[in-house]
């Protein structure tokens, strides 16, 4: 018997949603008419039946949407693969030609499988709690994510976040199944973790450069220093604490959101660890109260074959999405969510691909004067 496809698993997942059978389970008892708590009751409801039946219509439409692009991807890459050739004869910019076309192909492919996989995810997170993509607040209760002001608390604050995050690199990438991988991936998950709606981005990538041209790159980048940016926003530079530890913040008006991040990386011996933790409160450097909060926290990890100099880089990034820069939006929740991550899914990559391109650059300029 052969193993369903994603496409039978997304399906599957789809047909098995039952939207009568969620109204029926939370389903008021009768209401007497002249009450007015059971009328905004009942009226409380029916809006949330609909925004459940908007977000599911619109998950099942990109799903197909979706579908339809894979198909049509897949009877040109076949159509190209197909044409007549005889190799000896072509010339070397007819095969260059085939070649970044089947590249292209795939890599269209693959971008929308993920987008497939993240709608499926986003598919079991409606059908099961859909409450959760409407919070009514953002709250934090980690107490641990303050930088206080007194400068001798503010400096133990800064390591001992970091490093209370760098001691859970071990447990995310098993999570994330970057322990042992056997080639790149990339891929966007909604779950739960706790109460919390949570979106990993993880990434395992080959960079074809020097060590050493890596981790400096992977420092500028999860520092907000390259020139190309993880996510887009205005970054302003707050500190750097030495010459492992930064901090910096990021305004993204569009999503009427803030980041606030502290930043460390770890030396050993042909691997070099970084971790960004998203800081909730600062008395020196409030955030605004008026914005959302990216409450998040990443892991990358560089490592070099030290028989080969082959460069590897694995990412992890775990995200309370600011669901509530979505409460006035038009449209469904998971379109917004879908917009989102689907630009930062490759963001990373190509960011730190470019900061290497730059250094690389550098490097080889002949000096001025």
């Amino acid at each position: 018997m052969l193993r369903p496809t994603w496409e039978d698993e997304v399906q599957a997942a789809l047909d098995g949603l039952d939207v009568a059978a969620l109204e029926a389970s939370t389903a008021e008892p009768p209401l007497s008419p002249r009450s007015e708590q059971k009328r905004k009751q009942r009226e409380a409801f029916h809006r949330h039946s609909q925004r459940t039946r908007t977000e599911l219509a619109f998950l099942n439409d990109k799903v197909s949407e979706l579908k339809e692009k894979l198909e049509l991807l897949h009877a040109k890459r076949a159509a190209v693969a197909e044409e007549p050739a005889k190799w000896e004869l072509l010339a070397k910019a007819e095969r260059k030609r085939r070649q970044d076309a089947m590249d292209q192909n795939d890599e269209l492919r693959a971008s929308l499988n993920q987008q497939v996989d993240f709608a499926h995810s986003l598919v079991q997170i409606v059908s099961k709690r859909p409450r959760s993509l409407y919070p009514s607040s953002y709250t934090t209760t980690e107490r641990t994510l303050r930088l206080p002001m007194e400068p001798r608390a503010r400096m133990a604050a800064y390591h001992a976040i970091t490093d209370s995050e760098i001691a859970k690199l071990d447990a995310a990438y098993a999570l994330a199944g970057l322990t042992n991988p056997t080639s790149e991936f990339q891929k966007n998950e909604a779950r739960f973790e706790g109460d919390a709606l949570i979106v990993d981005t993880i990434a395992l990538v080959y960079l074809d450069c020097a060590f050493d041209v890596a981790v400096q790159a992977g420092w500028d980048v999860i520092r907000g220093a390259s020139r190309l940016k993880p996510v887009l926003g205005e970054y302003v530079h707050l500190a750097d604490i030495d010459a492992d530890v930064s901090y910096f913040s990021s305004l993204h008006r569009p999503i009427k959101a803030q980041r606030r991040l502290l930043v460390k990386r770890y030396h050993r011996p042909h691997c070099v660890s970084y971790v960004a933790r998203s800081i909730a409160i600062d008395d020196v450097f409030p955030l605004d109260p008026e914005l959302a909060v990216m409450d998040e926290v990443a892991w990358a990890q560089l490592i070099e074959d030290p028989a080969t100099g082959a460069v590897t880089l694995k990412y992890c990034q775990k995200v309370h999405p600011p669901l509530s820069s979505f409460k006035d939006a038009e449209g469904p929740v998971t379109m917004h969510l879908m917009l989102l991550f689907q630009k930062i899914t490759k963001s990373y990559e190509r960011a730190i691909r470019d900061q290497i391109a730059g250094i690389i650059l550098a490097s080889s300029a002949p000096p001025s004067g």
